[in-house]
């Protein structure tokens, strides 16, 4: 099946293929983000030095998507496995208790609500009811008073 039919009936295959591309070079053969560039920009360069249209479009989706998924994740948010982000959907819209240490400064001010107190507080545990969990992280409290 040449490239041009295939491109027309599956036309987000290239993007899966060149995106995922990326993000599996990153994870197999880890690499900074300038030397990736350059690798996808070396690409780019020689898909336009292709006079054949099919090999063209692939090179340039596969250089383009590929920085994109070398950069995803780069980027990506990576927390170790006892963080609040890992646990706090379970936790949302109950009552909890925070134990941790307050690490900036405690900001106080009237609002429409009633005085409210502001704060970052770094997590040690968090308990609900007799559930107990370590925790780590950093996160806002708000108090209204």
């Amino acid at each position: 099946m040449p490239t041009e039919k295939l491109f027309r009936q599956a036309p987000m295959f290239y993007v899966f293929v060149s995106f995922a591309s990326g993000i599996i070079v990153q994870k197999f053969f880890p690499m900074s983000l300038p030397r990736a560039s350059w690798i996808f920009f070396i690409l780019y360069i020689a898909a336009l030095l292709t006079r054949r249209r099919p090999v063209f479009f692939s090179l340039i989706m596969l250089a383009v998507l590929g920085l994109g998924g070398t950069i995803y994740t780069q980027h990506a948010n990576t927390f170790p496995q006892d963080h609040v982000v890992k646990s706090a959907r379970f936790y949302y819209g109950k009552p909890v208790h925070l134990t941790g240490l307050i690490v900036s400064d405690v900001e106080c001010k009237e609002t429409e609500r009633g005085l409210k107190t502001r704060f970052i507080m770094k997590l040690r545990q968090i308990k609900m009811g007799s559930r107990r969990e370590k925790i780590t992280g950093k996160v806002l409290v708000n108090v209204f008073r």
